[in-house]
């Protein structure tokens, strides 16, 4: 919380630093280009999720409606009951 808290009137560019530093979160670094690299176990995940993360290079309303209906997908499926079976597969 403090972090984002810390960046919260940052333009987009000053806050992508943040997300892919170590004080972001997973959710947060998958915004970045360069969380993608040397990263296989987040990769993996994507792919074998099917989830389609990708990152921003600007976030304005499109990428924001995007991301919402892809995190929504996301909480969707951590609710469901079958979720450790996905997770497993990841993993």
């Amino acid at each position: 919380k403090s972090t984002n808290a810390s960046i919260n009137d940052s333009r987009y560019p000053k806050k992508m630093e943040v997300y892919a530093s170590d004080r972001g979160n997973a959710l947060s670094a998958a915004l970045v280009k360069s969380s993608y690299n040397n990263n296989p176990r987040f990769c993996k995940f994507v792919e074998q999720s099917g989830f389609e993360f990708k990152p921003y290079d600007s976030f304005g309303r499109e990428q924001i409606a995007e991301r919402s209906e892809l995190l929504g997908a996301l909480a969707m499926t951590l609710w469901a009951v079958d979720f450790d079976e996905i997770a497993a597969e990841a993993y």
